[in-house]
């Protein structure tokens, strides 16, 4: 009896996920822990896992075809996020260093962004790191290290 979950061999695969083989192989498996297998010598997908894989990198909704490498590296970054320490940040300039932006733009964000999770205490702003790090992702202010 065949196992019907799995789907064998390159073009099967390509057809199925309508993406290329040598981006899931090559790309996506090792950056985004693509469910990719080898069975008897031949490349393997299991729907399961697949289906498992699409619901943890938040792309479930979206047509197959359409997931893009620059769709996945955007869940990749949030999970990133998500997974920092939470650590206090005190005082404009160490804020300012966390971020890579000056002093008077932190000034400017504490004070003209309700929103803003930087908060005066006892004189000195203060701010937790991953608070800071996804407001700024979810207003889409810019910080940290340009490439």
């Amino acid at each position: 009896m065949k196992d019907t979950d799995f789907i064998l061999g390159k073009d099967a695969i390509e057809a199925f996920t309508g993406q290329a083989f040598q981006l899931l192989a090559f790309h996506w498996k090792e950056a985004f822990d693509f469910p990719l297998k080898k069975i008897e010598g031949k490349p393997a997908l299991s729907k399961k896992e697949f289906q498992q894989w699409l619901r943890a990198w938040d792309v479930d909704t979206i047509p197959r075809q359409k997931i893009t490498t620059s769709l996945l590296e955007k869940t990749a970054r949030k999970k990133r996020i998500a997974e920092m320490e939470n650590k206090t940040i005190t005082g404009i300039n160490g804020i300012a260093n966390f971020v890579n932006k000056l002093p008077y733009e932190i000034h400017d964000l504490y004070a003209n962004y309700p929103g803003c999770p930087i908060k005066k205490i006892n004189g000195q702003l203060s701010v937790k790191a991953r608070d800071l790090v996804q407001w700024l992702e979810a207003t889409q202010i810019r910080w940290g290290h340009s490439t």
